[in-house]
């Protein structure tokens, strides 16, 4: 049975992550809006990244848990019923990062496989934790595209998803934290 302590963790945990949603759903639809609204991949003549193989193995999971930009190469299918999407990519340093997704309550941000987002070259910020196997499952996908986000400041091994959602929400407010 759960103590209080964890009862409590969680749900605090779980008001995280959905004001977390309302946050970016609140922006990326206004970005959207501001923009109008391209639908797919395809009326954007960009080429969608998703692939049934690739390689993997070239592309290392980041170390630990964390945040950074990266620039989208491709996805990769896993093999299976339950198997995982790759998101392979570099960061603004150059380096190859690959990370895991599964559909998890957790996750934030837009699905990975988007029609809109998931193209060869897109920028995204990327939230991603630890697995027990080593791997980095990625949580929070957040399009760089559409609305302008000071990403430079993200430094992969110093900062967590909500210190940056905290800078983004202070640059939204004018630079009050609200």
């Amino acid at each position: 049975m759960k103590s209080e302590k964890e009862i409590t963790a969680r749900l605090h945990r779980d008001r995280w992550i959905e004001m977390t949603r309302q946050l970016l759903r609140t922006i990326i639809s206004e970005a959207e809006e501001a923009e109008g609204v391209v639908n797919d991949v395809k009326s954007q003549n960009k080429s969608y990244a998703l692939k049934r193989t690739g390689p993997i193995h070239d592309y290392p999971y980041p170390k630990g848990s964390g945040s950074c930009k990266m620039t989208l190469e491709m996805l990769v299918m896993g093999k299976g019923l339950y198997s995982p999407l790759f998101v392979l990519g570099h960061t603004p340093e150059g380096e190859k990062i690959k990370l895991r997704w599964y559909p998890k309550p957790e996750r934030v941000g837009i699905y990975p496989r988007s029609n809109r987002y998931a193209y060869e070259g897109a920028e995204w910020l990327v939230g991603y934790i630890e697995a027990q196997d080593g791997a980095a499952d990625l949580l929070a996908v957040v399009p760089l595209d559409k609305f302008k986000i000071d990403a430079t400041q993200v430094d992969a091994e110093k900062s967590s998803l909500d210190m940056v959602i905290e800078k983004a929400a202070k640059r939204r407010a004018g630079g009050v934290y609200f």
